[in-house]
């Protein structure tokens, strides 16, 4: 009797467990797609959606043209990025290194933007005045398609409370 009882409880566990992890696995699915989405309608890329084929393929063209060179310095980006904050996290950091290295990664992302606006505007020309406003809304940042950058409380966010300010003002001169 005992035995059937632990049987029973464990296989009731266990098929909660999986029902579950199926649901979290849909749930995740569900924020990839929409993620995806984002990714696609948002920002610099989301624009390929309005062109033609023909402008689509020569964009692309473009592209790879520079490619290897956009790859690299979004490498070195991503590598002075994470040497920043190892600096800063290190305690070693003061100010002047912090500006310097912030500078040449603004710098190498200017390169990346300095790649993508000449393969956009070697097709600009080929754009409709519509295709172009459209171009215009997409590269917009829009606050209810990024919830992440500040569109206000979710749900299931504890109310905010006041907080006290993170250092003192400095004092004045």
């Amino acid at each position: 009797m005992k035995t059937r009882f632990l049987l029973l409880t464990v296989l009731l566990l266990a098929t909660r467990l999986i029902a579950a992890d199926a649901e979290k696995q849909a749930r995740r699915a569900a924020a990839g797609k929409a993620t995806a989405k984002v990714a696609r309608t948002a920002g610099m890329g989301g624009f390929e959606q309005v062109l033609t084929d023909e402008q689509r393929k020569e964009f692309r063209e473009q592209m790879r043209a520079s490619g290897e060179k956009l790859r690299a310095s979004q490498q070195e980006v991503m590598k002075a990025r994470r040497e920043l904050q190892e600096t800063v996290l290190s305690g070693k950091a003061d100010e002047a290194a912090i500006r310097q290295r912030s500078e040449a990664i603004a710098k190498l992302e200017s390169e990346v933007l300095a790649a993508r606006m000449s393969a956009l505007a070697k097709v600009a020309g080929t754009l409709t005045p519509e295709q172009k406003e459209k171009i215009k809304e997409l590269s917009e940042p829009s606050r209810a398609v990024r919830p992440g950058l500040g569109a206000g409380r979710r749900e299931g966010d504890a109310p905010r409370t006041p907080r006290e300010p993170a250092a003192p003002p400095p004092p004045e001169k």
